[in-house]
């Protein structure tokens, strides 16, 4: 923890925004295809792309790479490397031309053109919440597309339990937010209990933090978890950022709070902690302030001597003291396995 304001925020919180892939989900994406196009086969497609994302340490980057060892496929080491937080990667090989390995949007800004199957491919993948990342290369002045690669990352198993707890018990409000294709994020967040209009896909780190921004426009105290670098913005804009032990650098060096663990376990106790302590300095305050009012007519009637005056202090400090040490009772999450069955806002 950054510093005590940070914890006292908690307490205040109204609303809670969550980044997606590896904060709500496992993290661990898991490659279930790659489909080429007319330019290239698929070892080609995922061989180049492994070789764009060498340097990057984006949980997707990683299954990429991992997927090409295990293919047994042969690798390039970019001369030139340009990572773009929240869409993808320009990479330059040492033997080839310029490879594009990134989402939809980046593609659309590079004026990467896709023929209608392609485009039938993308949303039937990105229905199905399947993240996909398109792989392109520049030949000549134009960029064509070589095939897109699809991914699976399922939700955490306690995923659902934390983020119903902190809506009952802490009565805040949860958004969800990723740099996916809204299609896949909507998928996803069935099984979660957020409606569907506080979830947002497509989004840039800069979309991130202006959906932060407009929370607090408002009226909301928020407080932002992820554990990305392209969360960095969003953490500081938020009144307190939260990133999970297990996130990049970036995103730890941004938070206010960091987790110990990747788990989300923790996070409705932290809450319940800092509203607890909350509540207990009110009373501590009220309680002291009501006993000296009490004590003012003894005072003025000359009733009150020093040693009674000290022991009164005494006994208030203790009182103090007593009940700052008092444990807090917090109600631990139960992790279940993810109820498939879509959630249903009531």
């Amino acid at each position: 923890m950054r510093t005590n304001e940070s914890f006292a925020v908690l307490a205040r919180t109204t609303a809670i925004v969550f980044d997606k892939t590896g904060t709500l989900t496992k993290g661990f994406p898991i490659m279930e295809g790659c489909h080429n196009f007319e330019f290239a086969t698929d070892d080609h497609v995922l061989a180049m792309a492994a070789s764009a994302e060498e340097k990057c340490e984006h949980p997707i980057a990683r299954a990429i790479i991992e997927a090409a060892h295990r293919k047994g496929l042969q690798l390039e080491t970019p001369r030139e490397s340009h990572a773009l937080p929240g869409e993808g990667v320009i990479a330059t090989l040492a033997q080839g031309p310029d490879i594009l390995v990134g989402n939809t949007s980046l593609m659309e800004r590079m004026g990467v053109y896709f023929p209608a199957k392609q485009t039938i491919m993308r949303i039937e993948a990105e229905s199905d919440g399947k993240s996909l990342v398109w792989v392109a290369r520049r030949s000549s002045h134009l960029l064509e597309p070589l095939g897109m690669i699809a991914f699976r990352d399922e939700c955490k198993s306690g995923a659902a339990a934390v983020l119903r707890r902190l809506r009952m018990q802490q009565g805040v409000e949860i958004w969800i937010v990723s740099g996916d294709h809204e299609r896949a994020v909507k998928f996803t967040s069935r099984y979660l209990p957020v409606p569907h209009t506080n979830v947002f896909g497509g989004a840039t780190p800069d979309a991130k933090a202006e959906l932060v921004d407009r929370l607090r426009l408002e009226g909301h105290i928020v407080a932002f978890v992820g554990d990305g670098d392209n969360d960095s913005l969003a953490l500081r804009r938020a009144n307190v950022g939260i990133a999970l032990g297990s996130g990049a650098l970036g995103a730890r060096t941004a938070a206010d709070i960091t987790l110990v663990t990747a788990d989300l376990e923790a996070l409705p106790d932290l809450f319940a902690l800092a509203r607890s302590f909350e509540d207990q300095l009110r009373v501590n305050s009220a309680a002291s302030i009501s006993f000296y009012i009490l004590l003012l007519p003894v005072a003025a009637a000359g009733l009150l001597t020093p040693m009674m005056a000290m022991l009164v202090m005494l006994a208030t400090m203790g009182m103090l003291f007593a009940s700052h040490h008092k444990p807090f009772q917090i109600q631990p999450v139960t992790t279940q396995p993810i109820d498939r069955k879509p959630y249903h806002e009531a």
